[in-house]
Protein backbone atom coordinates (compact mmCIF):
# COMPACT_ATOMS: atom_id res chain seq x y z
CA UNK A 1 0.00 0.00 0.00
CA UNK A 2 1.09 3.00 -1.02
CA UNK A 3 1.14 6.30 1.20
CA UNK A 4 -1.38 7.78 -1.04
CA UNK A 5 -3.52 4.83 0.55
CA UNK A 6 -2.92 5.58 3.69
CA UNK A 7 -4.19 8.65 3.75
CA UNK A 8 -7.29 8.22 1.74
CA UNK A 9 -8.19 5.49 3.72
CA UNK A 10 -7.42 7.25 7.12
CA UNK A 11 -9.24 10.43 5.48
CA UNK A 12 -12.86 8.01 4.59
CA UNK A 13 -12.19 6.65 7.65
CA UNK A 14 -12.34 9.97 9.81
CA UNK A 15 -15.44 10.69 7.45
CA UNK A 16 -17.31 7.47 7.65
CA UNK A 17 -16.50 8.23 11.70
CA UNK A 18 -17.39 11.37 11.95
CA UNK A 19 -20.97 10.79 10.63
CA UNK A 20 -21.63 7.86 13.04
CA UNK A 21 -20.75 10.08 16.02
CA UNK A 22 -23.14 12.89 14.36
CA UNK A 23 -26.26 9.99 13.63
CA UNK A 24 -25.57 9.32 17.97
CA UNK A 25 -26.07 12.78 18.25
CA UNK A 26 -22.09 13.83 19.27
CA UNK A 27 -21.97 16.57 17.21
CA UNK A 28 -18.65 17.72 18.70
CA UNK A 29 -17.09 14.79 17.91
CA UNK A 30 -18.53 14.33 14.80
CA UNK A 31 -17.44 17.55 13.70
CA UNK A 32 -13.88 17.13 15.36
CA UNK A 33 -13.62 14.46 12.96
CA UNK A 34 -14.65 15.48 10.52
CA UNK A 35 -12.55 18.92 10.14
CA UNK A 36 -9.77 16.33 11.13
CA UNK A 37 -10.66 14.66 7.06
CA UNK A 38 -10.99 17.94 5.38
CA UNK A 39 -7.57 18.91 6.92
CA UNK A 40 -6.27 15.89 6.26
CA UNK A 41 -7.20 15.91 2.83
CA UNK A 42 -6.62 20.12 2.04
CA UNK A 43 -2.89 19.55 2.01
CA UNK A 44 -3.03 16.98 -1.27
CA UNK A 45 -3.97 17.60 -4.97
CA UNK A 46 -6.99 15.53 -4.75
CA UNK A 47 -9.52 18.10 -5.41
CA UNK A 48 -11.95 14.68 -5.03
CA UNK A 49 -11.00 13.05 -2.09
CA UNK A 50 -11.26 17.00 -0.20
CA UNK A 51 -14.35 17.66 -1.46
CA UNK A 52 -15.94 14.04 0.00
CA UNK A 53 -14.38 15.21 3.04
CA UNK A 54 -15.93 18.81 2.88
CA UNK A 55 -19.50 17.09 1.99
CA UNK A 56 -19.21 14.74 5.50
CA UNK A 57 -18.16 18.25 7.30
CA UNK A 58 -21.58 19.67 6.17
CA UNK A 59 -23.70 16.34 6.66
CA UNK A 60 -22.14 16.99 10.23
CA UNK A 61 -22.83 20.53 10.48
CA UNK A 62 -26.65 20.11 8.77
CA UNK A 63 -27.54 17.42 11.39
CA UNK A 64 -26.59 19.59 13.99
CA UNK A 65 -29.35 22.43 12.95
CA UNK A 66 -26.06 24.16 11.79
CA UNK A 67 -27.50 24.96 7.83
CA UNK A 68 -25.65 28.09 7.20
CA UNK A 69 -22.22 26.59 7.81
CA UNK A 70 -23.37 23.43 5.85
CA UNK A 71 -24.06 25.33 2.87
CA UNK A 72 -20.49 27.37 3.17
CA UNK A 73 -18.83 24.12 3.82
CA UNK A 74 -20.86 22.55 0.09
CA UNK A 75 -19.56 25.36 -1.46
CA UNK A 76 -16.49 24.53 -0.87
CA UNK A 77 -17.02 20.97 -1.91
CA UNK A 78 -18.61 21.94 -4.91
CA UNK A 79 -15.54 24.61 -5.86
CA UNK A 80 -13.28 20.88 -5.87
CA UNK A 81 -16.01 19.41 -7.33
CA UNK A 82 -15.75 22.11 -10.23
CA UNK A 83 -12.10 22.08 -10.52
CA UNK A 84 -12.03 18.23 -10.80
CA UNK A 85 -14.74 18.32 -13.35
CA UNK A 86 -17.15 15.87 -11.87
CA UNK A 87 -20.20 17.13 -13.81
CA UNK A 88 -22.32 14.62 -11.63
CA UNK A 89 -21.38 15.16 -7.96
CA UNK A 90 -20.94 18.77 -8.53
CA UNK A 91 -25.09 18.37 -9.31
CA UNK A 92 -25.34 16.65 -6.19
CA UNK A 93 -23.98 19.51 -4.23
CA UNK A 94 -26.33 22.09 -6.52
CA UNK A 95 -29.29 20.13 -5.51
CA UNK A 96 -28.35 19.29 -1.74
CA UNK A 97 -27.68 23.66 -1.84
CA UNK A 98 -30.92 24.17 -3.22
CA UNK A 99 -32.85 21.94 -0.67
CA UNK A 100 -30.50 23.99 2.15
CA UNK A 101 -31.69 27.17 0.69
CA UNK A 102 -34.83 28.99 2.69
CA UNK A 103 -38.21 28.50 1.44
Amino acid sequence: MTSGDDFSTHARSLATRSLIFAGRGDAEQAERLAREAVSCTAETDSFAQHAEALVALADVLELAGRREDAAETLREALDCYERKAALVLAQRVRKRLAALQPA
